[in-house]
């Protein structure tokens, strides 16, 4: 052991991308649903992960829950904080929202499904870089019970 500190970017790369995202509330999401610039919209990649978080959540048997996170990054125009606060707020609602209408589309009933909005308050990555920023925008989906 050097002291050195070394990252591990692969990590993000790889098909276990959903690791780097573990955190000691939920745990390991099933999947990490990313969204472009700074919209809510899925794209057909976010569907095909949400398709294989459900069936995941089917071959356990349908029981317990699947938690749907939504998560923002901490950018917006430049404007009061009262208002940036509830702009990010909104817009990871609006994330999970998306997340969890599919699932429910995809044939989990409704009340199967439990829908958390976090805003920017669990950033996965520094913002300093746009990177960063695609990074936090994004919604997670957990598997429980």
């Amino acid at each position: 052991m050097s002291g050195s500190v070394v990252a591990n970017l692969d990590v993000l790369n790889g098909p276990s991308a959903a690791s780097a995202y573990a955190n000691t509330v939920g745990g390991t999401p099933q999947a990490v649903v990313l969204f472009p610039g700074d919209g809510t919209a899925l794209t057909a990649a976010g569907r095909a992960q949400i398709r294989e978080a459900v069936e995941a959540f089917q071959q356990r048997g349908g029981t317990g829950f699947i938690k749907v996170v939504g998560h923002s990054s901490s950018r917006t125009s430049n404007m009061p904080v009262e208002k940036h606060l509830l702009e990010i707020f909104a817009k990871s609602q609006a994330r999970a929202n998306a997340v969890a209408r599919e699932i429910i589309r995809q044939g989990i009933p409704a009340s199967r499904v439990l829908v958390e909005a976090v805003g920017d308050s669990q950033p996965v990555y520094y913002e300093s870089m746009p990177e960063g920023e695609a990074g936090n925008r994004r919604a997670e989906i957990f598997i429980q019970g």
